[in-house]
């Protein structure tokens, strides 16, 4: 269907059952991204907590194995081939994902919780910063103007100075980037890989 404007142009008009199922998808993403904020939120404490009696390589070791069954079972359940079709760019981002899991659970066992939760939250801003360059994606002034602001909100929460560097701060810092890295190329490994096969290679 098409809609005629008073000045004489059309445009397309979707269905109602489309429009309904593309709201559905969008409630369900918008769900989906809260509950996994959630569950990092857990897991940041659970880390915490475990760093009193484990080392951080060796929580992020039984995260990984843990993760790794339920992958497993969703493979075999939905009869999905783990073939990979880009390797070089699984390798990546199992590379930079592997680096991220690594500088955040270091910076949760010797940093505040609260104060790396916060830097954590810089990873957004990496990937628009990103987004331009490997993905060729259009960013406006005003999303700058969002990331200034994100970038002046985090010193402000740090509080880097000279006399007192906050080490596990600024690695999670660095983790931010490398995970930006990593979404990046799952954006692209979207194109050809289903995202159990991207999830069972990142735990291995």
């Amino acid at each position: 269907k098409e809609k005629r404007h008073a000045y004489g142009r059309t445009t397309a008009v979707e269905p109602p059952q489309k429009e309904h199922a593309r709201q559905r998808r969008l409630m369900n993403g918008v769900t989906l991204m809260v509950l996994a904020s959630a569950s990092f939120s857990v897991m940041s404490a659970l880390v915490k907590a475990l760093g009193k009696e484990f080392p951080f390589t060796e929580v992020a070791l039984f995260r990984a194995l843990f993760g790794l069954l339920p992958i497993l079972i969703l493979l075999r359940r939905k009869s999905l081939s783990p073939t990979l079709k880009r390797p070089w760019l699984m390798l990546a981002r199992g590379t930079f994902g592997f680096m991220t899991m690594l500088t955040t659970f270091y910076s949760l066992q010797r940093g505040k919780l609260a104060e790396i939760s916060v830097v954590s939250r810089t990873q957004p801003i990496f990937v628009s910063l990103l987004a331009p360059l490997l993905l060729a994606e259009r960013v406006t002034a005003g999303v700058y103007g969002v990331l200034a602001a994100g970038i002046v909100g985090t010193i402000l929460v740090v509080k880097p100075t000279p006399e007192l560097i906050n080490m596990p701060a600024a690695i999670r810092f660095g983790g931010s980037f490398t995970s930006a890295l990593a979404h990046l190329a799952v954006r692209r490994l979207n194109a050809t890989h289903r995202p159990e096969v991207i999830v069972l290679y990142f735990n291995l």
